[in-house]
């Protein structure tokens, strides 16, 4: 946690999820999930709640219903991690609909599920991102580079009507139809 503390980002992902990735299981105690969303309140930097799995949302609002996250919460919620819930339509809609009133949201799929997850939150009126870390292809067999991607995701938001703006580092975190 020495990281967003020291280097005071705007926005730190503060995982809400107890799971597996792979052989591995990363736990997450609401006695530490509380002390990393003191310390990011402390610094400055504004908790992006990381949710897998409906289950993740309950912890994250138990956070926010305690004080311990103050303003209007950020979500991010995580399709099609491998380990968490699945890049579906419906699956969506019930994450985002068991967000608190007031909640800033986002989403996103890995992999093949990037784009179609990225049209669907851009629908849902919730803010999106794309990059290198979820998916390394523009297409079937085509490696990406952010420029791409960044691109591909601009040219969806305006096929759908929408706009996207950009910030400092190329992603396009609001996009609005």
């Amino acid at each position: 946690m020495s990281s967003p503390v020291k280097l005071q980002p705007e926005i730190s992902t503060l995982d809400c999820a107890t799971m597996t990735f792979g052989e591995r299981i990363y736990v997450a105690r609401m006695s530490e999930l509380r002390e990393m969303a003191a310390l990011m309140r402390k610094a400055g930097v504004k908790p992006e709640l990381e949710c897998f799995e409906l289950g993740h949302i309950e912890t994250a609002k138990k956070l926010v219903s305690e004080g311990t996250i103050e303003g209007a919460p950020l979500f991010q919620l995580c399709l099609s991690t491998g380990n968490g819930a699945p890049a579906l339509p419906i699956v969506l809609q019930a994450m985002r609909e068991l967000l608190p009133k007031g909640a800033i949201w986002g989403g996103f799929g890995c992999g093949e599920d990037e784009m179609p997850i990225f049209a669907q939150t851009v629908t849902m009126g919730g803010h999106v991102r794309v990059g290198l870390e979820d998916n390394i292809y523009l297409r079937r067999g085509v490696l990406a580079s952010k420029a791409g991607l960044v691109e591909n995701a601009v040219g969806i938001v305006e096929r759908m009507g929408g706009r996207a703006s950009c910030d400092q580092s190329g992603l396009y975190p609001q996009s609005r139809m």
